[in-house]
């Protein structure tokens, strides 16, 4: 699509219809520019213990017993405690509990292929 360089002009009725087809060219461009380049991710940095504990909704004594443990993801270079939070926020969804509905759903599927 080339742009057009020339700018109509608009009535104060037609502007909510102008606005949203920019919207949409510009949520097009992103997407393109995305697909092209891939998403540009900025670097994860590692946060504190405290911010760690609160990001778990959890005690500090109590991250540091799981950090004992070795339960949790943590890095220390030179004796410092580091977590990042995308690494804790995975550890959380590695435990998550199956619902009822679920395990049902599942063994119904287990007992058709039988």
């Amino acid at each position: 699509m080339i742009l057009n360089t020339s700018y109509p002009q608009l009535s104060f009725e037609q502007l909510p219809n102008a606005v949203s087809a920019l919207f949409h060219m510009v949520e097009r461009l992103e997407t393109n520019i995305q697909e092209h380049f891939g998403a540009v991710v900025a670097p994860e940095r590692p946060i504190s213990p405290e911010k760690a504990a609160e990001l778990l909704n959890m005690k500090l004594p109590t991250l540091y017993a799981k950090v004992r443990q070795g339960l949790i993801p943590h890095y220390k270079p030179s004796g410092g405690l580091y977590f990042f939070p995308s690494e804790l926020i995975e550890w959380v969804k590695k435990g998550r509990i199956k619902t009822t509905a679920e395990i049902q759903a599942e063994a119904r599927k287990g007992l058709r292929r039988g």
